[in-house]
């Protein structure tokens, strides 16, 4: 029986024109990523859980600026959740005989 595996978190990074990150960041934000601005027109893009076709996000934003350009796709998946808290222990009882 096979498992279907999903990616908890997709990166994509990319440079651009200054002149050009203006569309192309909107557009990615159409598309539910959230957009960070590096130096030098660096661009990095973040998808959580995403179930956009990012081949057709990738054949959009080349549509928007006029000619293909590299992307760098990395897909994160959880390996492992855990969660860590403080438990105290509980009050002795006082009402014992």
């Amino acid at each position: 029986m096979s498992q279907e595996t999903t990616n908890d978190l997709i990166r994509w990074t990319f440079t651009l024109d200054s002149a050009q990150l203006a569309p192309i960041a909107e557009l990615l934000r159409d598309y539910g990523a959230e957009i960070y601005n590096g130096t030098d027109g660096q661009v990095i893009a973040l998808w959580d859980e995403t179930d956009q076709d990012l081949d057709a996000v990738v054949e959009s934003l080349w549509e928007a600026h006029g000619s293909e350009f590299e992307i760098i796709h990395e897909a994160f998946r959880r390996v492992e959740l855990l969660e860590y808290h403080h438990e105290t222990e509980p009050e002795a009882d006082t009402a014992a005989a």
